[in-house]
């Protein structure tokens, strides 16, 4: 009998769409932009470039226990829009 070596999955989808929107965010409470994306089967997520703060279909993300999680999260958001600027449909 061979050895039974465990298989991990990873599931990272291509998002649908990306985009900039400008609403009001209620960490910061101004009038601000966000990356906002869509998937086909999971549920989008929207950050703030003001804040850092995400949101997603269950309320607002957890935050990280780290100094500096804010400017991390913005970096990480602006990389992710000039990743996939513009998509809107189909896998880039």
């Amino acid at each position: 009998m061979k050895d039974a070596r465990p298989v991990v999955h990873i599931c990272a989808p291509s998002p649908e769409s990306v985009r900039l929107v400008r609403v009001r965010c209620p960490t910061c409470e101004r009038r601000t932009y966000f990356v906002a994306s869509t998937y086909e089967w999971y549920a989008g997520d929207m950050t703030c470039l003001a804040c850092g703060d995400s949101w997603n279909e269950d309320g607002r993300a957890v935050h990280p226990f780290e100094r500096g999680w804010r400017g991390k999260s913005i970096a990480a958001a602006r990389r992710f829009y000039r990743r996939y600027r513009g998509l809107t449909g189909g896998r880039p």
